[in-house]
């Protein structure tokens, strides 16, 4: 294995990467990274297409690392495509007992683990189960250089003349009142405008607007607010496999 080093500004992220990160995954890569720097090298093709190590490059470039070391492969791209999703996909497991002699419960918490996955309040873990319990969706990316405007998220012409209407009625104003907030259901927010302002906004906004479930990268988190409806099927499935 020869480690070379490359500059940023040389390196070609590929389009098709399908790898994401919450929030809290971020921190806690970027937290390694400053501690520890780039210990792992980034693995480039021929033409400098990234193949494995977005995220930490990503991450180091905002750290303000000009190059980083890389090793270089000369793959078809083909083949490229299927290292990249082989890097991501063919990973072990923790065996819970070594990290439980070996490790400080606390500590592996603030490395990056979660409560769930450490085996607390689970009475059991399959650990042949060939199916993940482990649900994460996606951070949102920038798309557009330019943070959108908060009138382009949403549309609130039809909720106005509702409530203008309500404005001019002769019911009670504890009814007006009642009927105004009903009427804010017409509201209709443009969604893949909240995601490119919540890629652009500070980790304060972004939470607050995970809370109010504009956007959804915890399912734990969106569940728990009573943001996402389960089928029954899968609600029962969530129970057996995580009382």
């Amino acid at each position: 294995m020869k480690i070379e080093k490359i500059k940023i500004s040389e390196l070609n992220p590929a389009e098709y990467n399908p790898r994401r990160m919450t929030n809290k995954q971020y921190e806690d890569l970027k937290n390694s990274l400053e501690k520890f720097g780039l210990v792992d090298p980034i693995i480039v093709n021929n033409d400098n297409t990234v193949i494995g190590g977005h995220q930490r490059l990503k991450i180091i470039k905002e750290l303000g690392a000009t190059e980083v070391p890389t090793v270089r492969l000369n793959l078809s791209k083909e083949d490229e495509k299927e290292l990249n999703i082989r890097l991501n996909k063919n990973t072990g497991e923790f065996d819970l007992d070594i990290l439980a002699n070996n490790f400080d419960m606390e500590e592996l918490k603030d490395w990056g683990f979660k409560e769930i996955e450490l085996g607390f309040n689970i009475d059991k873990i399959d650990s042949e189960d060939p199916y993940t319990k482990k649900i994460e969706s996606p951070v949102y990316d920038k798309q557009e250089d330019k943070k959108p405007k908060l009138k382009d998220l949403l549309n609130e012409e039809k909720a106005m003349k509702v409530i203008d209407k309500i404005e001019k009625s002769k019911v009670s104003d504890k009814e007006k009142t009642f009927l105004k907030m009903a009427a804010m259901r017409h509201l209709v927010f443009d969604y893949s405008q909240i995601a490119e302002y919540y890629a652009h906004s500070d980790i304060e906004m972004q939470d607050l607007m995970e809370d109010t479930a504009l956007v959804i990268v915890d399912f734990d988190k969106a569940i728990e607010n009573g943001y996402v409806a389960l089928g029954q099927e899968i609600v029962e499935q969530y129970k057996k496999e995580w009382k």
